[in-house]
């Protein structure tokens, strides 16, 4: 089969703060047609970088060299001007986090709008049929309404699925798709990788899947490159790679990916002694409400029920799983433990104290023992502050007394 893209000694670095960062290194690699090709390692591999630096997307601090040849146009060096014409039209690109993607601001069809509009010499009409189109064949139900809606108002799911309608619109070569799922339920997950390798086969395009998990390669990839710290470690067929892997890397993420021994993992739980433990978190009939805005004047007021009276209770030094499908009101029951979101019945204790009945000092006393990780690090971190800033932040608000060396050292012994 005809290779599409062949990439031969690609090289991406950066200059930050006088050093200079060697992201990917010397990597060779090519992509038939018709084929889904996984770039697949830890955080910090180099798996975006890759692709970031054939569609000229790098940021302004990085540079690449080496080749990527794409049906026949050599890609390294061409001038925004002759990217723009390749970008969105023959190569397009769905990221990882389509809330980031999506402008809550503007219409999802304006922004489809968009691609066609650059791409082709289409009219308002026939852009509109087109944009509605697409989204319907993604699996988007009333996609006349969906056009005129905010992407505000779709579940993650449906807003990967309207990413996945853009990036179709101009029925390109090539789909490089950049972690899709990472930020989607399990079930969700499930839809959005059937849909990926469904609209392959419609559109007769190749596949480019970058991922850290090793399910999504042997469901979705015919063949897979194993990167490390920049450099290839491996590569092959995914059938080679999962049952015969040659590199010391290889072995070591599909060992990692084996799922946990539930036998011994009960083990383990019947040896605490749960008698002696104190509890930490404890709600009592938990109930959450949203007031959904009226359609018209006169409508009768929506209310949204979040949490339905969870009774709950998280014991020192458990591990406290809570799980379902995006809505099922997992984050809401956190916020409101966290003190973010107000009750609208029931109870929630943390550490012994009523959280309906603390003031906002006795709750800023509280949350020096409770911390939170996000889902997204890069809604999280602010980009115009350095990581010693950042860290910095709740050391001042909790602990205004300490000392800039003081606060150096936590921080340096956290890092």
């Amino acid at each position: 089969m005809t290779d599409i893209l062949k990439a031969k000694n690609l090289n991406v670095l950066f200059k930050s703060r006088g050093e200079s960062i060697h992201a990917v290194k010397d990597l060779s690699f090519k992509l038939s047609g018709n084929e889904v090709l996984g770039i697949v390692g830890e955080s910090g591999s180099g798996k975006s970088q890759t692709v970031l630096s054939i569609m000229g997307l790098l940021e302004s601090n990085g540079s690449a060299s080496g080749s990527a040849v794409f049906a026949d146009k050599e890609l390294i060096g061409l001038s925004n001007a002759e990217l723009n014409q390749i970008r969105g039209n023959e190569i397009a690109m769905i990221f990882q986090d389509p809330m980031s993607s999506l402008n809550p601001y503007i219409t999802i069809g304006k922004q489809m709008s968009g691609v066609l509009k650059r791409h082709t010499k289409m009219s308002k009409h026939e852009i509109k049929e087109r944009c509605i189109e697409m989204l319907h064949s993604v699996g988007i139900s009333k996609p006349h309404e969906r056009y005129d809606g905010y992407s505000f108002e779709l579940s993650g799911g449906m807003r990967q699925r309207v990413m996945i309608a853009s990036a179709l619109l101009t029925n390109p070569k090539l789909l490089i798709a950049d972690e899709p799922t990472t930020a989607l339920d399990v079930t969700v997950q499930e839809k959005i990788l059937d849909l990926i390798l469904d609209v392959k086969d419609r559109f007769k395009m190749s596949v480019i899947m970058i991922t850290h998990d090793l399910g999504v390669v042997a469901r979705t990839c015919d063949r897979v490159l194993v990167m490390k710290d920049g450099e290839l470690q491996e590569s092959g067929d995914t059938e080679s790679i999962f049952y015969s892997p040659n590199a010391a890397y290889t072995k070591e993420l599909l060992e990692k990916s084996k799922e946990i021994n539930l036998d011994d993992q009960q083990k383990y739980t019947e040896r605490q002694e749960t008698s002696i433990k104190n509890s930490l978190v404890k709600s009592s009939k938990a109930k959450v409400n949203f007031t959904l805005p009226k359609k018209t004047l006169f409508a009768a007021n929506n209310v949204l029920t979040a949490v339905n009276e969870i009774s709950m209770e998280a014991l020192d030094g458990e591990v406290l799983g809570i799980v379902g499908e995006s809505g099922s009101g997992k984050s809401t029951l956190a916020k409101t433990i966290l003190g973010l979101q107000k009750l609208t019945s029931g109870q929630v204790e943390v550490f012994g104290e009523k959280l309906t009945e603390i003031n906002k000092k006795e709750l800023k006393e509280i949350r020096k023992k409770m911390q939170v990780v996000f889902q997204d690090p890069f809604s999280s971190l602010n980009p115009r502050m350095t990581v010693f800033e950042i860290l910095k932040e709740p050391l001042d608000s909790f602990f205004p007394s300490m000392t800039k060396e003081s606060a150096q050292k936590d921080i340096e012994d956290g890092l």
